[in-house]
This record gives structure tokens, C-alpha cells and sequence, in this order.
């Protein structure tokens, strides 16, 4: 949030603009701002017009981000490709990029369609049964989970969802292979032969 004062001609105060960020727009990857304009009252001190200020813009914010959580109509599909071209715009290695988009494609044929605003964990713990049932690897739908943990905590960090539902979703566990130990005569044999 940014509070500026607006002057007149002779230097009084008039009004305080606040500006606080929306969303990113999935398209250009541009910033998104809403603006406020808050009256000063010329019956009071400065210093209370400020507080004033600061409190509807604290109040404003908090609407804005209800409002962004609720009102986006971008798909898990949509935010997946935009969060991926974000992620190899700032380094992420072209092999990374390639897996990625491979994880986004299996992905949208279960929750692409789903809007960030409807997505539940119920909606991403189906998404994982069906996977399983349809014969993907128990090890396989675990990266899944990872992909879409990281996307959408990517999509919590610009305040387009309330929280990261794949935070509260329940991955299959991996199927843990049985280290195997050489016996006390294999690992004689072993020194033996070297």
C-alpha cells in the first residue's frame, strides 16, 4: 500500500491518493494497482487526516484482496503457463522448464479447467485418485503434487488464492524401496578380492 498527499496551488493538503496492488495480469505479467482517494478534512489536524488515511487504506486493501480471491476467473491451466514463463524469465534451467511443462500438460487433464477461486483440496485429492486409477505411478502423482504445491504458492504469494490448497490435499506416499545389505561373507569377499 502507498499513501500519497495531493496538494493544491498553494501547497494544503487536499486529499490522500492510496494505492495498493491488485493482481499480475496472466498475459503481459504487468502489475495490476487500485486506487483510493480519501478527502481531507480541513476541521481536523493533519496528523489526524493521515491516520485517517492509513486506516481506510488499510481497510481498502483488505477489500481488495477479498475481492481478488474471489472475483479471478483465471483457470489452473492459465496460471500454470503464466507461473512458468515468470519461473524461466528469473533462472529456472531450461531441462526444469521442459519437465515442468510436461507436469502442467498431465496436470490440466484433471484440474486445468478448475478456476483458482474453486479449487479445493477435495478437488486436487480427486485429481490424485483418478491419476492412481488410470494406472499413474504412485511416485509420478507425488511430483505432481510438488508441481502444483509450488504453483500455487506462487499463486497465494500474489494474494490470488486464501491459502495453498495443495498444503492441505493428501498425496499417495511413495513406495519405498527395501535397501538391500551384503551379508558379512559378501562384504569378506568383497575386501578379500580387493
Amino acid at each position: 500500500m502507498n499513501i500519497q498527499e495531493r496538494r493544491n496551488k498553494n501547497g494544503k493538503i487536499t486529499s490522500y491518493g492510496i494505492r495498493v496492488f491488485d493482481h499480475r495480469d496472466t498475459q503481459s505479467g504487468r502489475q495490476v494497482f487500485r486506487t483510493l482517494s480519501i478527502k481531507y478534512d480541513p476541521d481536523k489536524t493533519e496528523a489526524w487526516n493521515r491516520k485517517n488515511a492509513e486506516k481506510q487504506g488499510i481497510i481498502f486493501e483488505e477489500q481488495v484482496e477479498e475481492q481478488t480471491a474471489s472475483d479471478s476467473h483465471i483457470t489452473i491451466d492459465n496460471y500454470c503457463d503464466y507461473a512458468l514463463g515468470i519461473k524461466k524469465q528469473t533462472g529456472l534451467s531450461p531441462s526444469t522448464v521442459y519437465t515442468y511443462n510436461g507436469y502442467r500438460q498431465r496436470v490440466a487433464t484433471y484440474i486445468g479447467h478448475i478456476q483458482l477461486k474453486q479449487l479445493t483440496p477435495a478437488a486436487i485429492n480427486k485429481a490424485y485418485s483418478d491419476m492412481l486409477s488410470t494406472g499413474v505411478s504412485k511416485a509420478t502423482v507425488y511430483q505432481y503434487h510438488l508441481f502444483i504445491h509450488s504453483i500455487l504458492a506462487m499463486a497465494f504469494k500474489e494474494k490470488l488464492i486464501s491459502r495453498n490448497y495443495a498444503s492441505a490435499a493428501t498425496p499417495p506416499k511413495r513406495d519405498q524401496k527395501e535397501a538391500e545389505a551384503l551379508s558379512e561373507d559378501d562384504i569378506n569377499a568383497f575386501f578379500n578380492a580387493l
